[in-house]
């Protein structure tokens, strides 16, 4: 489930650093058992955004993502003319 979602963030052109999960099961007491990890993640989440760290893979994917959906609205520019223009503005274009 978490690739999956990070999936999605980096289709919709986020970067995501690894997450975690819990399965309860019939123990609905697991999850406070994850809680050292669930801070360690918030940790990483705090120092992946002041540093920037990099995710060349996902930018990769990102970059990929974002040419092809280009190449859709270079080739409707004159029908859709606002979307063109802000692809333009904000140098995806």
């Amino acid at each position: 489930m978490v690739s999956y979602l990070n999936h999605v963030l980096n289709y919709l052109g986020a970067l995501a650093i690894p997450g975690m999960w819990v399965a309860l099961g019939a123990d609905d007491t697991a999850i406070y058992d994850t809680e050292p990890a669930a801070r360690r993640l918030g940790r990483d989440l705090v120092k992946a955004i002041r540093t920037r760290q990099k995710f060349p893979e996902q930018e990769r994917v990102i970059a990929d993502n974002r040419a092809f959906f280009a190449s859709i609205v270079s080739a409707n520019r004159e029908w859709r003319s606002e979307e063109y223009e802000e692809w333009v503005r904000r140098g995806w274009i």
